[in-house]
């Protein structure tokens, strides 16, 4: 069916309640007009039933399968002929001529049915009734009553008809609104997720000369250490041996194998510190923020080293829901932020800055706070900092979208990313995340 056709259908389907209660009305002022005449009374009444049934019928049971063109056709020469034959019978009470109006608001309600089937339909029945000598005047007046209910009945419905396509069009157009507003979100995201992996990447590209520095004291006195132990394991496995030679070593060498020790470990931790950064996990679980802080001092040792002191002050706090590859990569953003302010303020001055990290329990989140004494932030660029592509840094330092991708982490796990600054006397970032436990409890 078409999208007229359909509805014209539904409305008629949802109309026949109040069909059927308008036809009972009709029905009962035929039925007290002819209580004088049994006969007639009953004929009337049964050939009422019969139509009243043949119509709902039609409404439910063929309006979806025909449409409502074919249906009305159908029901126009059902009750056409059953109409006249009980008007005839019955000797034409002036309550059944209201069956004519009635069919001008009920039988020709679909915009398809021509014209034609209402006045067939008029002219059949004052035809037999003239015939059967009922006076002018009633046919003409019921006839142009038809006449008129059709009229305005075409009209409204339409109305609807165009309200309904011009509802359809509108709904059609808002699906495929919201189809492309879902990509475009989709694309969004990938995009973003994509911009963070490739940020993250990058950060592990600028601090791999770094890291590999950081590895290269450890491993060289590792290398010293081995070096002596080898050379004094031959000393001690000599037949002869210069006593005073063994004396030293054997003096030195639980010292040499504890810097072995130290010396894989430091190298050991800077590994698995550069291995948590670029782990890519996609799901998010139980972390612990004052473990994930010390890999980022760690990765970043060589961005700070030079210019300021580090204070670790870590709470006993719970740990949060996040995806600890993302959120090492906001912390390790942070902390070199901190160390290029202090180094900023430095330019000229060989006074050492102070980085302070810490954590603590604030409600139902964990707060993280990196606070650094360095060059501040100004007043004129403050709205602009979670901007993406914003930065205050020199050309070669900064991308601008450390921050802007920092703050996108932090939204998506829940939590939030703020900041306090005075210019010339520092910065405090204050990172806050949901604790695991909290964000169960509201699952």
């Amino acid at each position: 069916m078409t999208v007229n056709d359909a509805t014209c259908a539904k409305l008629t389907r949802r109309m026949t309640l109040l069909d059927a209660m308008t036809g009972v009305a009709i029905q009962v002022l035929t039925v007290a007009e002819l209580a004088s005449h049994p006969r007639r009374m009953w004929i009337s009444i049964a050939a009422f039933f019969g139509a009243m049934v043949l119509n709902v019928a039609a409404n439910f049971a063929l309006m979806e399968r025909w449409g409502a063109a074919r249906t009305d056709l159908m029901r126009v020469f059902l009750n056409l002929p059953l109409t006249l034959v009980v008007t005839h019978f019955t000797g034409w009470p002036i309550a059944s001529w209201i069956w004519l109006p009635y069919s001008g608001m009920t039988f020709v309600a679909s915009r398809r049915v021509s014209w034609s089937v209402l006045v067939a339909f008029c002219v059949g029945t004052a035809a037999l009734a003239l015939h059967d000598g009922v006076p002018w005047t009633i046919p003409a007046a019921f006839v142009m009553l038809a006449v008129v209910a059709r009229t305005i009945t075409g009209a409204r419905l339409g109305a609807v008809v165009r309200f309904a396509e011009k509802t359809e069009a509108q709904r059609a157009e808002l699906d495929e609104a919201h189809r492309k507003l879902k990509a475009e979100v989709a694309a969004r995201e990938t995009a973003e997720h994509e911009l963070a992996q490739a940020h993250k990447l990058e950060a592990i590209g600028r601090l791999a000369s770094g890291v590999a520095h950081e590895m290269n004291t450890p491993l060289q006195f590792v290398s010293d250490s081995v070096t002596f132990l080898e050379e004094g394991t031959a000393e001690l496995l000599a037949p002869s041996g210069d006593p005073l030679a063994l004396a030293d070593v054997r003096a030195n060498m639980p010292e040499a194998l504890r810097l072995v020790r130290e010396g894989l470990g430091r190298a050991t931790a800077i590994v698995a510190s550069l291995r948590e950064l670029a782990h890519p996990a996609k799901n998010r679980g139980p972390m612990d923020v004052n473990h994930a802080l010390e890999t980022a001092l760690t990765l970043t040792k060589h961005e700070y080293k030079y210019v300021a002191d580090v204070e670790l002050a870590l709470g006993d706090v719970p740990a949060v829901d996040a995806n600890a590859g993302e959120i090492n990569q906001v912390l390790v953003n942070l902390v070199v932020n901190a160390a290029h302010a202090i180094g900023d303020r430095q330019r000229g001055n060989t006074k050492r800055g102070r980085i302070v990290v810490s954590s603590e329990r604030s409600g139902a989140f964990v707060a993280i706070r990196v606070a650094d004494d360095g060059i501040g932030i100004d007043d004129s660029v403050r709205d602009k900092i979670f901007e993406p592509f914003f930065t205050t840094k020199d050309a070669g330092r900064g991308t601008g979208q450390g921050l802007a991708i920092a703050r996108a982490i932090v939204d998506r796990h829940g939590g939030t990313l703020s900041f306090t600054s005075t210019r010339g006397a520092g910065t405090t970032f204050v990172l806050r995340l949901p604790c695991a436990r909290v964000v169960g409890q509201a699952a």
